[in-house]
């Protein structure tokens, strides 16, 4: 996961940087990286927060054909690290339960 926030963050900073896309598009890059790397907020939230942004970044009429590409496949991986980590949180079938040192899967018995 730790590789594709750096790639993601990589190319956030390439389309900030680059002076053929308008400044308010470089702007939102940088906004959006800035949400991804806010380690306060779980990575789903972080996800999808740089999600919205640059959403409204790709529906802009001014921002040439490369920057919406760049954008959508941005979006597109982060789409991937948002379920990713949306599923491992929700996910738990027998949560341990107290006294337990590990919990017993449904339709399983520790006796034979």
């Amino acid at each position: 996961m730790a590789d594709s926030i750096k790639q993601i963050n990589d190319v956030l900073d390439m389309l900030a940087e680059d002076t053929s896309v308008p400044r308010n598009i470089r702007k939102g890059a940088t906004d959006a990286k800035a949400r991804l790397m806010n380690t306060k907020e779980p990575m789903d939230v972080r996800a999808t927060s740089a999600i919205v942004i640059l959403d409204d970044l790709a529906n802009d009429p001014n921002i040439p054909l490369h920057g919406r590409t760049l954008i959508w496949n941005i979006i597109s991986q982060l789409e991937v690290l948002s379920q990713q980590k949306r599923f491992f949180r929700s996910y738990n079938p027998c949560p341990p339960r107290k006294g337990r040192g590990f919990p017993i899967l449904p339709g399983h018995s520790l006796i034979g």
